[in-house]
């Protein structure tokens, strides 16, 4: 099997980062962890980890770009410390990179939450939801398993990505989709709310040195939503995002989980409607149009909406056909 790389940032996140370790220091060749200049981390030395001290400047991909100067392994893992990847899957993901042309992999970023009402929330009951006690997951799917030597680098001060770096080296077919899950388990941070704000000022940081900066302008709408319910912001930054960019349909999607959360069902559901045509085979995208149209009282648009839904493979489909039973009772 090839040779890996692990390569992380960390900043005072040492209960996080043992189970992190735990799961994928017997699979991976070295350990590469930055920490900010003056600082150490005792948990990476005792499983080996090459510590790099590196002045802080508020910018995680400078950070992240200065761990992938030590990497000497073939491949490239980037995990964090409050992230699991399952060994038999670490495994597997090392399998496919020596029998596959791919030179990146996409992993799937498991956002454990109790927000029962975010856009793509699916309900489980695995492993993690019930020894962390949540309700559910939304999937989110990053690179994080690349070809070391390829000249590949990460971009943005927040919310960093290896994406844009591979794709304008033309290797965007070389990018495999690995099926596997990376399970994120930042909820159970007891200062959550500080660091989404911390976030919020870095992209506001993007933004003030480049206005064009639509992905900043997103993570800002998000933030605003989500963490500050601050709504006027939120609605703001999504209009201006799609402003530089229409075909961002996250941007699109979220503005429409806004005007949800705002009671402004007409508006979500145009949002969402239009969200289509960029993604028709999206069936989260049906199911809230259908919540849409429950809440304007067009209960038998929403009945075929939600079965439309369920045939496209929507991973809740007990759930809709519970809210189609419901409608059908009150016709």
């Amino acid at each position: 099997m090839p040779t890996v790389s692990l390569c992380m940032i960390v900043n005072n996140e040492e209960d996080f980062l043992h189970q992190c370790l735990m799961n994928v220091s017997n699979c991976v060749d070295e350990i590469i962890v930055v920490v900010n200049k003056g600082k150490t981390s005792k948990v990476a030395e005792n499983f080996g980890a090459k510590i790099i001290e590196h002045e802080w400047n508020d910018d995680f991909s400078d950070a992240r770009n200065e761990s992938l100067k030590y990497a000497t392994k073939e491949w490239i893992l980037v995990i964090d410390s409050d992230e699991v990847l399952v060994q038999d899957d670490l495994l597997e993901l090392k399998k496919m990179a020596d029998e596959d042309d791919a030179i990146a992999f996409m992993l799937h970023q498991i956002n454990y939450t109790n927000d029962t009402n975010q856009f793509r929330f699916i309900k489980s009951s695995n492993l993690f939801t019930k020894k962390f006690n949540f309700d559910g997951y939304f999937d989110v799917p990053t690179i994080r398993f690349f070809k070391n030597n390829m000249g590949f680098h990460f971009r943005r001060r927040v919310h960093e990505i290896v994406d844009e770096s591979i794709i304008e080296n033309g290797l965007e077919s070389s990018i495999k989709d690995s099926g596997i899950a990376l399970h994120h388990l930042k909820m159970i941070k007891d200062n959550l709310i500080e660091s989404e704000k911390r976030y919020m000022i870095l992209s506001e940081k993007e933004v003030a040195e480049n206005p064009s900066n639509y992905k900043a302008l997103f993570d800002i709408g998000l933030i605003s939503t989500c963490t500050t319910s601050d709504y006027e912001k939120a609605e703001s930054s999504l209009k201006k995002c799609l402003d530089i960019n229409k075909n961002f349909n996250e941007a699109r999607i979220a503005l429409a989980y806004l005007y949800f959360h705002m009671k402004k069902y007409s508006e979500s559901l145009e949002k969402f409607e239009e969200s289509l045509k960029y993604d028709k085979n999206n069936p989260f995208i049906y199911s809230n149009i259908g919540s849409c149209l429950v809440m304007l009282k067009k209960h038998k648009e929403a009945i075929e909406i939600y079965k439309k839904a369920i045939e496209m493979g929507h991973p809740e489909k007990d759930i809709l056909m519970e809210k189609i039973r419901n409608i059908e009772m009150l016709l």
